[in-house]
């Protein structure tokens, strides 16, 4: 009866990761930003804490959705997603600030950059967000925002955060 039982547990389990490998989403582009998975614990660069996150795959594993919550109030999602009109990453952020950004880009020597379009500053300087993602040795994340002038330099490093597993 046991025997049984772990086998009918068995088969159904090894169909179910059948399933799960051979989804619409399932591709070795897909999986790319799976590094970023988990509960977090996130801290700035001097190991003080500025905020919580929860990075999971929604909708089959279709959408890489990120649930932040800072120490401050701030908080936010993003959805990021692979399109299938591009074959490019996507993410669209919000926040409880009335904030948005919209990225794009994918993986770059082991590292998700994410960019957005050129926007103007409020001095009518052309700029744009860039976003990367990266993990480390220890199995921690580094989350890097860099806000770029129209020849690609660094004008303000908005956010540098690292991620560590509850």
């Amino acid at each position: 009866m046991i025997r049984s039982s772990l086998a009918i547990l068995l088969i159904l389990y090894s169909a179910f990761l059948a399933a799960q490998a051979t989804g619409p989403c399932s591709s070795g582009l897909h999986r790319q930003f799976d590094f970023w998975i988990g509960d977090w614990n996130v801290y700035d660069t001097l190991g003080n804490p500025v905020g919580e996150s929860r990075i999971e795959y929604l909708e089959d594993g279709c959408v890489l959705g990120e649930r932040w919550i800072g120490r401050q109030g701030y908080t936010g999602r993003s959805l990021n997603y692979v399109s299938g009109k591009d074959t490019a990453w996507h993410q669209l952020w919000v926040d409880n600030q009335g904030g948005q950004l919209q990225l794009s880009g994918g993986i770059r020597a082991n590292t998700m950059v994410l960019e957005s379009n050129w926007q103007v500053s409020a001095d009518q300087a052309r700029y744009r967000d860039r976003i990367c993602w990266w993990q480390v040795g220890d199995g921690s994340v580094v989350q890097l925002w860099e806000r770029l002038d129209d020849k690609g330099g660094v004008i303000i490093e908005v956010f540098r955060g690292i991620y560590r597993k509850k």
